[in-house]
């Protein structure tokens, strides 16, 4: 009889799990359609300004981004083309580091870069990866906002590592809460130690 109660707690402690997992992540929904239509100002074609003249060109080029004194990333690129006119920095091959809670750190690297000078945004395009201590996401754009601390890719993302591999047709991460949201066509495997 005590194996019988034991089984019943087990499953209810675990739908009871899988509804907080979920009712979190519509959460982060709500917030993801709130700035993403903020964010839709800074959209730009996925192929840098190529034929735009720059204001300056630099090779080697390392920036870090602070929030009251605290510093939220780094990016790293062996060249940069400035445009003044529109705030942007063209970069080849951009390195960037985002700085977590707890001294984790996320790092991003790409074929492709734009850092909105104006705002402390990026833009990155082409074969990216995003490497933490347990997940690798892989995608082909991605928009960061350095005013809602997320991240936003509105193309197919690959997310894999620590007893999962997912696949959506979009994401939203949150860098502050280091909650992700899923959109559309959501695939993948979950093993059961997650829960």
């Amino acid at each position: 009889m005590p194996l019988i109660r034991t089984n019943l707690l087990s499953k209810r402690l675990k739908w009871i799990l899988l509804f907080l997992i979920f009712l979190t992540l519509f959460g982060i929904f709500i917030i993801f359609s709130t700035y993403q239509s903020r964010l839709s100002d800074h959209e730009t074609p996925e192929t840098a300004p190529e034929s735009e003249p720059a204001s300056l060109s630099l090779n080697q080029i390392h920036h870090t981004a602070t929030r009251n004194g605290i510093r939220q990333w780094t990016l790293d690129a062996p060249s940069a083309h400035f445009i003044d006119e529109k705030h942007q920095a063209i970069v080849d091959k951009p390195s960037v580091v985002f700085f977590l809670k707890d001294q984790k750190q996320i790092l991003l690297n790409a074929d492709k870069g734009v850092l909105y000078t104006d705002s402390n945004d990026i833009e990155l395009t082409g074969n990216i990866s995003a490497v933490d201590e347990t997940f690798t996401l892989q995608t082909e754009h991605l928009l960061y906002s350095f005013k809602a601390g997320t991240i936003l890719s509105h193309k197919p993302v690959t997310i894999s590592g620590q007893g999962l591999d997912l696949r959506a047709d979009a994401l939203s991460f949150d860098l502050n809460s280091l909650n992700a949201v899923l959109n559309g066509h959501v695939k993948g495997d979950f093993d059961e130690i997650i829960f």
